[in-house]
């Protein structure tokens, strides 16, 4: 719990900077009761601000003849525009309520916890990136507080004034923390997934945007919050803004002492600011009054007592230009840039589960299965001529035919999904393709002074634990495709794919674009068979069925189904490859192999283009050396979760992976790979870095069974 000492400091220091600009406040209201009949809108608030948040809601253009004379006039091109922004007006859309609803997801209940393990007070703080969560520092003061708090979503009452049960996060400041006494922020990250298996990512994000003007003075906030602790609420546009200063927005709302660490959004509800302190109603010998018109002892257990004149939040962009300048690093520095990621708020995904999160693009016709089994769609409507089949549901579980006869989803040549593939490829444009130098010092900082020296099972623990501590972004397969593997991640030096096994070329465009199309077919199909209550073993075959339609695929080197398909192996990226559908599928879950009679390149006539296959042995033609790093990789992250069945890679064929990785030596395409997964996921595969290692280093404890 916040000390006396800091929080009267904290209330002292905004009620300073509250009386010190007393005379700006008048004379930016004076200017804006006056806007039209001599008022001065540059006066208003910062006229640069005013222009960004005019070209923000598509307003600038009418606002502004010609940008050499806006800042000279007086009266400005067009203020009836500006005056639109800025005026009160109740009417609002049904789309704010629906949007706020969907951000709100991401606010949750920062519990404060004692050494004891006692609840010792309560903040509120939200989802930034699908890994950080921010709130004030005051809230979290240190690592070592944020290591014994967590946080709870899904702490509010129902439609049926029924309360909900609350989803828990543990916090990971070992991961990622940050802090500033001054700004009184912190950012730390939170455990990807929670004791029951919930993922926070379904619970989504609302990125930060460094550029300023997100909020003008005279507009109004909203603000999502857990007062004192209470069940979540909003405050809705009864809270203008009525001062803005080096760092902070001064607004004027109801919000209580537990809103510490709140939400602050404008009306197309984009982060503004980070809700920190009130400014405290004061006596003439300057005592800080209570509501009761007594004097406040102190006490921070009545600060929610205190009558308070107006509050004051943390401007987001001067967060954001603090953390940048930080000497952040490289996985770090990736894991807040995602908190970064431009987005609008119209680009909402719908989880198969059927959460929704901000912060993410979903294609048209993307299901939502609602917590009661029901479902709903959102397209994406044109109007004028249209086409295509029928969707008549199967009144019988699915079959191969049912597959095959599936719905068709829009074309891959849709131009949407041809410009959002495009987008995908654009935002790597630029980047050098491998830099040895940046590598190799990545590389040293990152494993310790002694790897030389590593070997045995007790080399082995500490690997195993070195990958996973650092492996803090923990992407979601559905998206890891398509965000990193095929527009960055897997290409070649020529800025191509090629199939793992194969050595097949494939445009990497063209392998976005199927992955789009097979993703939307696969949730129109996991929401029609889910309303006609076909069971989960049928739901699973038809997808795998469907999925295999699509002419490429993503490899696992580790099979899937040797893990049930869980997260964070199914989308950790060192494992995945390009790979086309045929190679897939003739694999299948059948681990490697190494034949004797195996054909040479030269006997090319005699083999399958993957590869040969026989009974539960698989040896692919191309990427021996890839694939048997990525599964030696696998055994030291993920200890005992293969060969503990037969149908998986036993011990005895350990060998086979130690010969392919010292025959094919790692290539500059694996060096990128390394390093472009190390910048995102934040760990590394020692066995590219230190091929060494792999006769020094024990590896039977990563075998199950």
């Amino acid at each position: 719990m916040i000390q006396k000492a800091v929080l009267q400091q904290m209330m002292e220091q905004t009620a300073r900077r509250f009386a010190s600009r007393e005379k700006q406040r008048k004379e930016k209201k004076k200017n804006r009761d006056t806007l039209g009949k001599g008022g001065d809108w540059r006066k208003i608030d910062d006229p640069m601000r005013t222009l960004r948040r005019l070209e923000t809601l598509g307003r600038r253009k009418s606002f502004q003849r010609g940008i050499d004379n806006v800042l000279e006039a007086k009266d400005g091109p067009d203020v009836s525009v500006l005056e639109r922004v800025i005026q009160t007006n109740e009417l609002m859309s049904v789309s704010f309520l629906h949007r706020g609803s969907v951000v709100s997801r991401s606010v949750g209940r920062v519990v404060l916890c004692g050494p004891g393990g006692g609840t010792i007070g309560y903040g509120t703080g939200f989802m930034v990136s699908p890994r950080l969560l921010i709130t004030n520092n005051h809230v979290l003061e240190d690592s070592n507080q944020a290591a014994s708090s967590f946080v709870e979503f899904n702490y509010y009452r129902t439609a049926a004034n029924r309360m909900s049960s609350p989803v828990t996060f543990r916090f990971q400041p070992d991961v990622f923390f940050i802090t500033s006494r001054t700004l009184d922020f912190s950012l730390v990250a939170v455990d990807p997934t929670n004791g029951q298996g919930q993922s926070v990512s379904d619970f989504g994000w609302n990125p930060l945007i460094s550029e300023s003007g997100k909020a003008l003075v005279s507009e109004r906030v909203n603000i999502i919050q857990h007062p004192g602790g209470e069940p979540k609420q909003v405050a809705l546009r009864q809270n203008e803004i009525i001062d803005v200063s080096d760092n902070y927005l001064l607004y004027v709302t109801d919000t209580e002492r537990g809103s510490s660490g709140a939400m602050v959004c404008n009306d197309q509800w984009e982060v503004a600011a980070l809700h920190h302190s009130g400014v405290p109603k004061k006596d003439e010998e300057d005592h800080i009054l209570m509501i009761d018109g007594s004097r406040w002892n102190g006490d921070p257990r009545t600060a929610h007592l205190v009558a308070w004149v107006a509050n004051e939040g943390i401007r987001i962009s001067k967060i954001v230009e603090h953390v940048k300048a930080l000497p952040l690093t490289p996985p770090r520095r990736a894991m807040f840039a995602r908190a970064m990621e431009a987005r609008t708020h119209d680009e909402l995904v719908v989880t198969a589960a059927g959460r929704q999160k901000v912060g993410s693009p979903a294609g048209p016709d993307s299901p939502t299965v609602e917590d009661d089994g029901s479902v709903s769609w959102y397209f994406r409507l044109n109007f004028g001529p249209a086409g295509g089949p029928s969707m008549i549901p199967p009144t019988r579980p699915a079959t191969k035919s049912d597959v095959a006869d599936a719905p068709t989803a829009p074309s891959v040549a849709d131009t949407q999904d041809r410009e959002d593939a495009q987008a995908i490829i654009d935002s790597y444009a630029g980047r050098t393709y491998y830099d040895p130098d940046a590598d190799r010092e990545d590389r040293d900082a990152y494993y310790p002074d002694d790897i030389d020296q590593l070997s045995g099972v007790d080399g082995y623990h500490v690997l195993h634990q070195l990958l996973r501590d650092s492996h803090i972004e923990r992407p979601k397969y559905k998206s890891a495709k398509k965000l990193y593997l095929y527009p960055w991640i897997d290409l070649r030096k020529d800025l191509t794919l090629k199939s793992i096994y194969s050595g097949m070329d494939v445009d990497p465009l063209e392998m976005i674009l199927a992955d789009i199309e097979i993703e939307r077919k696969l949730d129109t199909r996991l929401a029609e068979m889910m309303t006609e209550g076909i069971s989960a073993e049928d739901r699973e075959e038809a997808l795998d069925l469907l999925e295999a339609q699509s002419p490429y695929n993503c490899e696992h080197v580790v099979c899937q189904s040797w893990y049930n398909k869980a997260e964070p192996m199914r989308g950790d990226l060192h494992h995945l490859f390009t790979c086309e559908s045929n190679c897939n599928s003739y694999r299948s879950n059948i681990p490697y192999f190494d034949f004797p009679d195996f054909p040479s390149p030269e006997q090319e006539s005699e083999r399958e283009e993957c590869g040969k296959r026989e009974d539960d042995k698989f040896e692919p033609f191309e990427g021996k050396g890839a694939v048997a790093r990525a599964t030696l990789y696998f055994l030291l992250r993920y200890p005992e979760l293969i060969g503990d069945e037969c149908r998986e890679l036993q011990r005895e064929r350990f060998e086979i992976l130690k010969d392919w990785h010292k025959k094919d030596a790692p290539s500059e395409y694996e060096y990128h790979r390394n390093a472009a997964i190390y910048e995102i996921q934040g760990n590394r595969n020692p066995l590219i870095d230190y091929p060494d290692l792999v006769d020094r280093i024990d590896f039977d404890p990563g075998f199950g069974g």
